[in-house]
């Protein structure tokens, strides 16, 4: 079963996280009509191949991650006008060969991760504008950090004049602790232990989600009243329910 095109319905969806659809081809052009979208993790998807068109719809979005898509070969330019992005994640993209030219339009990208990309072989020119950029962190690409190589590597003129306190090979910064979500003006430490960290006046309320065949998704959405956090496996829901008070699902 794909991923529904109601998904684009909800409209205070903030915390978006798909993984396992193997039989997923494509996503949903609807995700990108999601406005209140900030945080969007793809990962065990192996038979996408591309971000929805519209992707730069989603304005407020601040972490993207992008894990184990297999025949994913590039990423579209479109992704270049997320301009509140601040924390990008490339891993296990074995194909990907080349990053978007204009990556320098993500003015506010300040953590970029690239994980298990081997056939990623250089940076892109417009890296050179990523002014923001509090972290570089390259993993098992071996051409690609040959080339990153500080003062000797081809394509360390493009990223030297931007590493100015940043941490190239991610050594001596956490990512975790820099990919935070953002409540207001201040940052919230983001934590892999839990799926969202609110403010203590916020009520979480733990409750259903759905499983869409063998796909996992996880859901976290705001209302008027609280955040609201939906999160299980095992069931498939015909609708998405209406949280009101904490129910179990298991």
């Amino acid at each position: 079963m794909a991923i529904p095109e109601w998904i684009g319905n909800l409209t205070s969806l903030h915390h978006l996280s798909i993984s396992g659809c193997s039989n997923q081809t494509s996503l949903p052009e609807e995700i990108c009509n999601i406005s209140s979208l900030q945080i969007f993790k793809i990962k065990n998807c192996p038979n996408l191949m591309a971000l929805p068109e519209s992707i730069d719809n989603l304005t407020l979005l601040r972490v993207l991650t992008i894990g184990q898509w297999p025949n994913l070969t590039s990423l579209s330019q479109e992704i270049c006008n997320l301009t509140s992005l601040e924390c990008l994640t490339i891993e296990s993209c074995p194909n990907l060969m080349a990053l978007p030219e204009s990556m320098g339009n993500l003015t506010s990208l300040r953590g970029l991760v690239i994980d298990k990309c081997h056939n990623l072989t250089s940076l892109p020119q417009g890296i050179r504008d990523l002014t923001s950029l509090e972290l570089l962190k390259i993993i098992d690409c071996p051409i690609l950090l040959q080339r990153c190589q500080r003062q000797i590597g081809e394509d360390w003129p493009k990223i030297a004049h931007v590493l100015n306190g940043c941490d190239i090979l991610g050594t001596s910064q956490s990512y975790d602790s820099l990919c935070r979500e953002r409540t207001g003006s201040k940052f919230r430490p983001y934590s892999k232990t839990a799926i969202m960290q609110y403010d203590k006046n916020s009520e979480l309320t733990t409750s259903s989600a759905r499983q869409i065949g063998a796909c996992s998704v996880e859901m976290a959405f705001e209302t008027s009243t609280t955040k609201n956090l939906f999160r299980c496996h095992g069931r498939l829901f015909e609708h998405f329910p209406i949280p009101s008070s904490e129910t179990s699902c298991q």
